[in-house]
């Protein structure tokens, strides 16, 4: 059977039973229990997301929506961070995938 990894805020809070619901039958559908916040928290957390979920290195498809918290502007209307650095979060994110 095929693995699906949800990465993310509303697919993984919001829609993830419909997404289960819609693979019943053709996959598995795996997903953290815990909002997936910014980039650099997916970082930190995918390997163990993927060993704590059993779905392994072996995923078929990982749908990803997170890191948009890093957009965040603060009230001194400065960025939580800059945009070269949220680049490089979501590049390593992605090769880490």
């Amino acid at each position: 059977m095929k693995k699906i990894l949800l990465i993310g805020d509303s697919i993984c809070q919001g829609y993830r039973k419909f997404v289960k619901l819609a693979f019943k039958d053709t996959a598995e559908v795996y997903f953290p229990e815990t909002n997936c916040r910014f980039a650099a928290y997916v970082l930190r957390n995918l390997w163990d997301w993927k060993n704590e979920l059993g779905c392994g290195e072996d995923v078929d498809v990982i749908h990803w929506n997170a890191g948009l918290w890093d957009g965040l502007v603060m009230h001194d209307g400065k960025p939580i961070i800059s945009f070269e650095r949220y680049c490089e979060d979501i590049e390593r994110v992605c090769v880490t995938m």
